[in-house]
């Protein structure tokens, strides 16, 4: 019998190198007890995802052992390893449900490895299994889709489907890799707290690979971060200022670490592969040659006028103040054009989003052509939009706006729609019951739903539209571009750095705002 204090995990000098020479992991020595919820945070590529599928074996180590409850399974094999796996369940980022399989289907092969294979064959599963299944929906508020196709759900209810199907299996431990990493916030947020629930009410171990340190520190009770292949901070997240940078510093300062590699990617065969790099290598060289002689660019010209660019650079770190009068002025201008817009824009973008939502309008005809036309608006690049919109009115601040207003209806519609389809169309169908018409379904059914969204992503516009609107003054849109392009033009580089530096401390103030906003409204 395993004692007591004997680690749920226990990885021994693990390390995880690929057939390329690239470190997965590094020397890992790690203990995670019965009942922890232990959160990995790290950049991409930093071997999260390798040492999570190194600990139920998707992934073979190098050198090392790993113990499950006391039992190894870097040198189990057959039933063994099978048994060890059916006590470890598997939340993936990219959820691994059978598409095309209902939704108890899909939770249901969380129990695959009870039974013999002549019974999952012709899905002999027993009534008790199949309760549990559907118990374990009803806890992830997903009973009303047991029948429903695994493809017919939003990718929050697919996450929800797999943490059902884990519940189902009964495991040890959960291994969740990546959970929310195709969520939105509020999805994000409902999927740890079914994880964190698992973890409290079942005793389950709960081990979650994410980027977020904000949600680490709200579900994990331990953080470990990792770092090119090795565990560089292990504890509590108490400073409210501490991130992935920081926690790899407070191990390893100053020091570069390589880039380690989540998943090894087959190679082709070697003589086509070597012929197709040999390819692809000479197509750049001869192509970077040609550009270099047609466009006569020499990195050396950069060099050789680099005597003049520091003498624009100290012109500018002294700023003219007394144009602080003029600039300030054009610089409103330029956030009033980024402000009518966004409203422009995304009013339209609003209605626009409700017609091609083929939840709201059913005709597919429809949906189809105006999805169409939108793809066609959101293609045009907004410098573009500038100059045709210069031709047409004339150069000032109309064309900007008008501009501006385009780029935001492509930018919002794109995000809106796709928001309106992953609603619960329950509400919709009760209005649809009470006879209420297609205005008053929109009204009561899909506005709470979708409201929150609307306005995160209208922020989320303005924010780039402070920054473009600076760049149209440039081709006669209004604002202050067209300022910052004169001064330039006749070399007072003390205004120029003038204009330049209220329109960082604007963006960023702006930026901050937003940021903040779009926040509290996520919550």
């Amino acid at each position: 019998m395993a004692a007591t204090n004997q680690p749920m995990i226990q990885l021994k000098d693990v390390s995880k190198i690929y057939d390329n020479g690239t470190v997965g992991l590094k020397d890992i020595n790690l203990n995670i007890d019965k009942g922890e919820f232990v959160v990995v945070v790290g950049l991409s590529g930093a071997g999260k995802s390798t040492l999570l599928r190194s600990i139920n074996r998707l992934q073979d180590v190098s050198k090392g052992d790993i113990l499950i409850d006391g039992k190894s399974i870097t040198s189990a094999k057959g039933k063994d390893l099978r048994e060890i796996r059916r006590d470890i369940g598997m939340i993936f980022q990219s959820f691994n449900l059978v598409k095309r399989s209902s939704v108890l289907r899909n939770v249901l092969t969380g129990r695959v490895a009870y039974y013999p294979t002549w019974k999952t064959t012709f899905n002999l599963f027993t009534k008790e299994d199949k309760q549990k299944a559907y118990e374990a929906l009803q806890r992830v508020d997903l009973a009303d889709k047991v029948y429903t196709r695994a493809d017919q759900l939003s990718g929050g209810q697919q996450q929800r489907v797999a943490i059902a199907r884990v519940l189902t299996q009964n495991p040890k431990i959960i291994l969740a890799d990546e959970p929310t990493a195709s969520l939105d916030p509020q999805t994000s947020r409902r999927v740890m707290h079914d994880l964190k629930m698992l973890n409290e009410e079942y005793g389950m171990t709960v081990v979650a690979n994410l980027h977020s340190v904000e949600l680490a520190k709200e579900f994990g009770d331990r953080v470990i971060g990792v770092r090119a292949g090795q565990i560089v901070y292990d504890g509590k997240l108490l400073k409210p200022c501490l991130t992935i940078s920081t926690m790899a510093e407070t191990a390893r300062k100053g020091k570069k670490m390589p880039k380690s590699k989540e998943q090894h990617l087959a190679e082709l065969p070697k003589k086509k592969f070597k012929i197709m790099n040999l390819v692809w290598v000479v197509i750049m060289v001869l192509g970077l040659f040609l550009s270099v002689n047609v466009t006569n660019t020499h990195i050396s010209v950069l060099f050789n006028n680099f005597s003049q660019f520091t003498d624009i650079f100290v012109q500018m770190c002294h700023p003219d103040w007394g144009y602080a009068a003029t600039a300030v002025p054009l610089l409103i201008e330029t956030i009033k054009m980024a402000i009518l817009g966004t409203v422009i824009g995304s009013a339209i973008a609003f209605v626009y989003s409700l017609l091609i939502a083929r939840n709201i309008v059913k005709n597919k005809a429809v949906t189809g052509i105006l999805r169409v036309i939108m793809n066609i608006v959101r293609t045009i690049p907004d410098l573009l939009l500038g100059a045709i919109f210069v031709a047409i009115v004339g150069i000032g601040p109309v064309a900007g706006v008008l501009a501006l207003s385009v780029f935001t209806f492509g930018v919002v519609v794109k995000l809106f729609y796709e928001a309106i389809e992953t609603i619960d169309p329950g509400p919709i169908e009760a209005l649809t019951a009470v006879g209420a018409n297609k205005l008053q379904i929109i009204h009561f059914a899909v506005m709470p739903q979708i409201i929150t969204y609307f306005i995160s992503y209208v922020l989320y516009a303005f924010e780039i539209n402070v920054r473009a609107s600076t760049v149209l003054g440039y081709i006669g849109a209004g604002g202050i571009g067209l300022y910052l392009q004169q001064t330039l033009q006749v070399f007072d580089y003390a205004k120029t750095g003038l204009i330049i530096l209220i329109i960082i401390v604007v963006v960023v103030l702006i930026d901050y705002v937003s940021t903040k906003s779009r926040e509290a409204l996520m919550k």
